[in-house]
């Protein structure tokens, strides 16, 4: 026999064996729900980040508009009031609401430097992180 034929017959299928046996199915089974599981918690993560995210923009946007319109309304003035009202105390002016299915609060307090007070605007979303803006403003 050549070494010709002795190849070209090892390359040819025995009767019976045209397939994949049960087990190799089984295990390429096993390999395929793997990467499918992995690939979907990795995607529900990423969307559940997303939505944090969302809620955390939605509440920075609302306190700095909260911010604005207490400035344009002068509220920052009636928190000055209440520093002055409360000398001593370590935090004065501070107010809670909740709006729009976000509890809104604003802190007016002295900072270590003399003539600036701290501005603090914190929006907590419900089932959220609480996001806070800060400003300094002269007294």
């Amino acid at each position: 026999m050549s070494d010709r034929s002795m190849i070209t017959d090892s390359l040819r299928p025995v009767s019976g064996s045209g397939g994949f046996t049960f087990l190799e199915v089984m295990v390429a089974l096993a390999i395929m729900a793997g990467v499918v599981v992995t690939i979907i918690t990795s995607l529900n993560l990423h969307l559940d980040y997303t939505l944090d995210s969302k809620e955390a923009i939605r509440a920075t946007i609302e306190a700095r508009s909260r911010y604005e319109e207490s400035v344009a309304t002068d509220e920052l003035d009636l928190a000055r009031s209440n520093e002055a009202d409360h000398k001593g105390a370590k935090e004065a002016g501070s107010e809670i609401e909740e709006r729009a299915g976000l509890k809104w609060s604003r802190k007016s307090a002295g900072s270590e430097f003399v003539g600036v007070r701290r501005v603090t605007s914190t929006v907590t979303p419900a089932g959220a992180v609480a996001v806070s803006l800060s400003t300094y403003e002269a007294d």
